[in-house]
């Protein structure tokens, strides 16, 4: 998988490297306030768990370096919900990074 994008985990300056789930918490600990916070160009994870009761489910996303919540835009569902479960590995490009009103960071997608 990570060839095919073009990814090499043993390079430092590789994406997958750079712009991961430490990345996101670290990167937005910094901002006290909510709202949008961080673009990161991709992410390589996997989904953890899933809880589709919402319109927009929220997910755990998790790669080497760490967790994080993350909420799936009902589009992706509506176009991609047969692929959707826990143990999915996923290329997400044009991640959003937003802090929540209980100050936890959420990677939207």
């Amino acid at each position: 998988m990570l060839s095919d994008h073009g990814q090499d985990e043993r390079d430092p300056d590789a994406v997958i490297n750079r712009f991961n789930i430490k990345w996101i918490k670290s990167s937005s600990s910094s901002n006290g306030g909510g709202g949008f916070l961080k673009h990161s160009p991709a992410l390589f994870c996997v989904i953890r768990s899933l809880d589709l009761s919402s319109l927009d489910p929220k997910c755990e996303l998790e790669d080497r370096s760490g967790v994080v919540a993350g909420m799936i835009h009902r589009d992706v569902v509506e176009n991609h919900g047969a692929c959707i479960a826990p143990g999915t590995v996923l290329v997400i490009k044009d991640l959003q990074v937003r802090k929540g009103q209980r100050c936890e960071e959420r990677a939207t997608f």
